[in-house]
């Protein structure tokens, strides 16, 4: 690969500082090609993964006049206190410090840049004259730089539209919050396109506190000790709130770095830029999650064949047996590593080996996908913050610990009263539908069995066993249905009587929704008609057809 024939790290040095000069749409691309580490040399992406956009600031009047047109009014009716000092400033937007006059509380004002749209449009129309060249110079293949390419323009777009930014702030802010993360909350009043409002968070980035640290560690010690700070505590609290973020939410943080990441008292940390945010399908997050499972239990032939099926197809040509067995010898050579504390904390990540198993499969035809190499990234970026904060923390057992209360919270959710009424609810609308349905799968069997030629009613064929198994199953469902409205009857009639039942003939009751006493009878009895005649039908179609030639007589 061209890359390759010079030194990686000064390289990425060159490419970091041009972006950081040129800015906007530049300096997305310089981080969008750390993520492509299946094709670009390790320390190459590492070290543009650590890119930190920086810009000098725009003249204050500027940008009050900028703030007043997006606004609809002077920055004065707005603001009691606006500071002209930005807080941090990038080839974007830059953020200043105020005081809301109404309010009273101290908020950071993220303003874009006046010249941003201009000099976005200006940027993406020389990309995409030299785009090409740009893919030759890199060596990625051609459907990796296309999704790249892609993806380079969505997120552009997205961080010049600051609402989309305050919507995932809001979007976050709950669920965040369950994993002892602080989301600033967002005054939706006066964001716009070009502006961003959000509260003021008091504390100390990671990036500040590590300086501290390597320049003061006695002062750093005392401040860890007033504000009960446990830099490992912090470790494990951030890589559990990923976990959580990419296997159980819609939204993940692809960017958490050390300068956006805040350390609060008693092990709280706060997020006060969400530009970085991705999802994924439902789909792809369950075969995600089936395979970070399979790694921790070394089902290693089963994590291979997920890590085939989350990429793109692999080439006819190529020996799947020859890749298999490359990607084996990866997992198994990480489960050792995972467990060997001696070893630095990157060669015992899982993104060590995510990583070498990326350029395996680019070297073979089928590079990642692009959501794949997002989660990744996310993973990586983690890492950084990981690897300086607290270094001995052990992901392996950390990882484990994950699943096991994953597992906990989703059999608290299956029984919660709102899931089992969701579950009720779902039941009688398929109960409802059960006829109609019955009716069109017995359609649709029965003419596959007549072109077939065979016999369709008393036999024990497959088909006569599955409607056996449909209708048994219909019969309870009815049976139950019709058991809770008799109960709600019962009840009306005898005030106190199902409460004998206990704690499950309360929640049973407190399923079934309020209707007069004649309406949940009838239901109760059409329901009884209707579990009694799925079990004939059961019977019916469980039962041998003796004159069947096939089957043996004793």
């Amino acid at each position: 690969m061209r890359l390759r024939k010079a030194s990686a790290a000064s390289l990425a040095d060159r490419v970091a500082q041009s972006a950081i000069v040129l800015g906007g749409l530049w300096s997305i691309l310089a981080r969008q090609l750390a993520i492509v580490r299946s094709g670009l040399p390790e320390e190459f992406c590492k070290q543009l993964l650590d890119l930190h956009d920086a810009a000098e600031p725009v003249p204050v009047t500027e940008v009050r006049a900028f703030l007043a047109s997006e606004l609809g009014r002077d920055v004065e009716d707005v603001f009691e206190v606006f500071e002209a000092e930005p807080i941090a400033s990038g080839s974007l937007a830059q953020i200043h410090r105020g005081l809301l006059r109404e309010k009273q509380v101290w908020v950071a004002i993220k303003v874009q840049r006046p010249s941003a749209e201009r000099d976005f449009r200006v940027d993406l129309e020389v990309f995409n004259r030299i785009g090409g060249f740009l893919r030759w110079v890199t060596g990625l293949p051609e459907v990796t730089w296309e999704e790249l390419s892609w993806d380079l323009k969505r997120s552009t777009r997205e961080r010049l539209d600051l609402r989309i930014e305050s919507a995932y702030m809001k979007r976050s802010c709950k669920r965040l919050r369950r994993h002892r993360v602080l989301v600033p909350k967002v005054f939706e009043n006066l964001s716009r396109r070009g502006v961003l409002v959000h509260e003021w968070v008091e504390g100390t980035s990671v990036r500040e506190y590590l300086a501290l640290r390597e320049a003061r560690p006695d002062v750093a010690r005392a401040w860890e000790a007033e504000n009960q700070i446990d830099p490992s505590q912090v470790s494990r609290n951030l890589y559990l709130s990923m976990m959580r973020q990419v296997f159980e939410e819609e939204l993940f943080h692809t960017a958490w770095h050390t300068g956006n990441t805040l350390l609060l008292r008693d092990n709280w940390v706060a997020i006060v830029d969400f530009w970085a945010m991705n999802s994924m399908d439902a789909d792809f997050r369950r075969k995600y999650a089936m395979l970070h499972q399979a790694i921790l239990a070394q089902e290693f032939r089963k994590a291979v064949d997920l890590l085939l099926l989350l990429g793109n197809p692999v080439p006819a040509t190529l020996d799947r047996d020859v890749l298999r067995n490359e990607i084996l010898q990866v997992l198994r050579l990480h489960d050792i590593r995972a467990q060997a504390r001696s070893l630095p904390y990157p060669e015992r990540s899982l993104c060590h080996a995510i990583g070498e198993i990326e350029r395996i499969l680019s070297r073979g035809g089928a590079p990642p996908t692009l959501t794949f190499m997002k989660i990744d990234v996310a993973f990586r970026t983690l890492d950084l913050s990981i690897d300086q904060l607290s270094p001995e923390v052990r992901l392996f057992s950390l990882a484990k610990r994950y699943w096991k209360a994953n597992k906990q919270r989703a059999i608290r959710r299956a029984l919660s009263r709102r899931s089992l009424r969701r579950s009720a609810g779902d039941l009688l609308a398929l109960t409802t539908q059960a006829p109609d349905l019955v009716s069109e799968m017995l359609f649709f069997l029965g003419e596959r069995v007549r072109q077939q030629a065979r016999t369709f009613q008393r036999t024990t064929s497959k088909v006569a066993q599955m409607l056996a198994v449909v209708h048994g199953m219909l019969s309870k469902a009815w049976a139950l249905v019709s058991l809770a409205f008799g109960l709600a009857v019962l009840e009306r009639r005898a005030p106190g009587l199902v409460s004998l039942l206990g704690t499950p003939g309360r929640d049973v009751l407190a399923l079934v929704p309020s209707l007069p006493e004649a309406a949940q009878g009838s239901i109760a009895l059409v329901c009884a008609y209707f579990a009694y005649g799925a079990r004939n039908l059961a019977k019916r179609f469980a039962e041998r057809d003796l004159n069947d030639p096939n089957i043996s007589r004793v």
